[in-house]
This record gives structure tokens, C-alpha cells and sequence, in this order.
């Protein structure tokens, strides 16, 4: 399958990086004294015993110094993040790259890669600081699997995978109203959860009503375990309080998602997906919007109209969305932007 897979997508390249996520990769952070990278591997390996459930002799462990500080005696201390994956599992990736003429150039976490093209931008002063600034969590909901990293000034402090995506929102309306999997695909889209935005769907009150109970119920168990991945990020020694979720992956498309989780999180929840942040109209469009004959267009499975004299680019940020990573030209010349006539 990932032979065809590349063949199909046109890739010329033979080489990739890898990013997993799953319960075979272990995340820590742990505290050791400053010291050279050799004497810290060493240090390592020797606590890592202890604090990884996986045996080293098993296991790939590598490490990233995350923060230092200087103690009153001059010694210091440096705050270290540590990985270890499951050997065999890796092997698993290796092989079947080798299998379809690939080579693996790289290993990541998802999180981190999450992290990387998700995380806000952060001021010139603060970059490669882990303190002083406000701590994001990043939520990335896929099909099966949810990732989870904490953030501050784009450095990790905490990650974490649970076992569970969208797909238990379709199966709970599949097995409650007997329809195929693209039919409650549609229902989770245009009806979604309970929550501010309207259905966008011409169903009686009482189906309505039904859906929103379904995937209410099937939504707890995700929201509460990012409540209890943000509770115990807040009871350890991390810097900086979450004060903002961001939400991306297939389940951020789900109608309410947002609404869902602010409530019992009792933070700011926004969606973010391919670089955008909603945020509201900007009011550098309103001569546009007065004068300018509408359409509508559908960006995260809402529906919005937008003036038709703008590009692409422009009718997202129209729509109320704000750009926080670089994304091609602004002028609609490149035809990069993905789009559905």
C-alpha cells in the first residue's frame, strides 16, 4: 500500500521522516545537573531505567536539553526532555519503507511536528526561552488517535497520545441511527454537538436534538481526557499556565467542537487547521464587503459568504480567519491554494 501510496501521489524522492504516535513511545522530562552531552547520556540511560517502562535494551532513546539555570553555588541545573520508542515497533516502520524501495531519513513525534507548524508564533526576544510566556496546548483529534503537546515559546513540555478520534463519534451515530459511515460523516459536520453555531442541516427538531445527545455522550471521554492531560500538566513544576487550546485534525471539523470543550476546560478553545486561527472579521474588508456581490464558500465545514472579488487567501481572512504561518503569494497567481468547484 505505500508503494502505490507514492507511486499515485508523484513523490520523486526515495527518502522521508517518519512521525509517530502511539503508546509504544515514552515522553519525560527530568532534571539533571549541567554537564557535558556525554556525561548527560550517561546519566540518562542510567535514570531513564526507572522513569521508562520500557527496557533500554529494547527501546531508542534520544534526548533535548529544554531549559538551564544557574543555581546560587554556581552549578545549575538543566531541565532535559527524553524519548524512548519501543524498538521493535520502529523496526516494524523501517521494514516496510524497505519493502516499498523507501528509506526513513528521519524519526519525529507527531507531537513535535504538530508543534513545529501549529504553535504560535513567538516575539524575537522569547524564542528559545521556556519561561515567561503562556503555555498553549495543541490538540490534533485524527480518525483513531488524539495527540497532545504543551507548549511555551515553542518548546514542549508535555505530550501525550490517547486512543481516540472522530471515528468514535461516527460509530455512536451509526449504531443510534442505522445509517453508513458517510451519512453520520455528514451529521457530525452540519449538526455536530451542542453548542452556539446552528445546524446547518433540514432536520426535524427532535432528530436534531438526537444527534446532538449522541455525540454529546460519545464526546465526553475525549473531553475528559484533555481535562485531565491540562489538570496534571498543572499539578508538576511546568512554567507557564495553558491559557488558549488549539484545535486541529479531522475531529476539529466536527460542528461545536469548539463550544464542547471551553466550557468544562474553562479556557479559550479555537480551531486550527492548515495555519489559520478564527478570530473575527477584520475591518480592513468592510468597504469590500458593502459593495461587492456575495458567495458563499465553506472553510472547516462552515459556511460563509465572502466577496467574490477576493483570492482565496483573502476569503479566509474575510471569514474571520488570521493567518499564524506563512502560506504562498496573497495575490492568486500560484493556484497552490486547494480548492473544490
Amino acid at each position: 500500500e505505500l508503494k502505490s501510496f507514492w507511486k499515485a501521489s508523484g513523490f520523486s524522492g526515495k527518502r522521508f521522516s517518519l512521525g509517530v504516535a502511539n503508546q509504544k513511545v515514552v515522553v519525560r522530562t527530568m532534571d539533571f545537573p549541567i554537564m557535558d552531552e556525554k556525561e548527560l547520556r550517561a546519566a540518562i540511560e542510567f535514570q531513564a531505567q526507572e522513569a521508562i517502562p520500557i527496557p533500554l535494551a529494547d527501546a531508542i532513546l534520544d534526548f533535548e536539553v529544554l531549559t538551564t539555570s544557574s543555581g546560587p553555588d554556581g552549578g545549575g541545573s538543566q531541565k532535559v526532555l527524553i524519548v524512548a520508542a519501543q524498538r521493535e515497533m520502529v523496526g516494524q516502520f523501517v521494514g516496510a519503507a524497505k519493502k516499498a524501495g523507501l528509506t526513513i531519513e528521519d524519526l519525529d513525534l507527531q507531537a513535535f511536528a504538530l508543534m513545529r507548524s501549529m504553535a504560535p508564533p513567538v516575539a524575537f526576544v522569547d524564542q528559545g526561552s521556556a519561561s515567561g510566556g503562556e503555555a498553549t496546548a495543541l490538540v490534533n483529534m485524527s480518525s483513531s488517535t488524539t495527540n497532545l503537546v504543551v507548549a511555551v515559546n515553542e518548546v514542549p513540555q508535555f505530550t501525550r497520545v490517547v486512543n481516540l478520534g472522530c471515528e468514535a463519534l461516527l460509530e455512536a451515530l451509526m449504531t443510534n441511527r442505522g445509517i453508513n459511515h458517510d451519512e453520520a460523516d455528514v451529521l457530525r459536520l452540519n449538526v455536530g454537538l451542542t453548542g452556539s453555531e446552528p445546524p446547518f442541516a433540514d432536520l426535524e427538531a427532535d432528530t436534531l436534538a438526537e444527534v446532538h445527545q449522541v455525540l454529546d455522550t460519545a464526546c465526553e471521554a475525549f473531553a475528559d481526557e484533555v481535562r485531565r492531560s491540562i489538570d496534571y500538566y498543572h499539578s508538576q513544576d511546568n512554567p507557564g499556565q495553558i491559557g488558549e487550546i488549539l484545535l486541529s485534525g479531522e475531529g476539529a471539523l466536527t460542528r461545536n467542537m469548539c463550544d464542547y470543550l471551553a466550557e468544562p476546560q474553562r479556557q479559550t478553545v479555537r480551531t486550527l487547521l492548515a495555519g489559520v486561527v478564527e478570530t473575527g472579521i477584520p475591518a480592513s474588508y468592510e468597504t469590500e464587503a458593502m459593495t461587492a456581490k456575495k458567495i458563499p464558500v465553506y472553510i472547516m465545514g462552515k459556511r460563509y459568504e465572502v466577496p467574490e472579488t477576493l483570492t482565496i487567501m483573502k476569503a479566509v481572512e474575510y471569514a474571520g480567519y488570521q493567518y499564524v504561518r506563512g502560506a504562498g503569494c496573497r495575490g492568486g497567481i500560484c493556484g497552490a491554494c486547494g480548492t473544490v468547484y
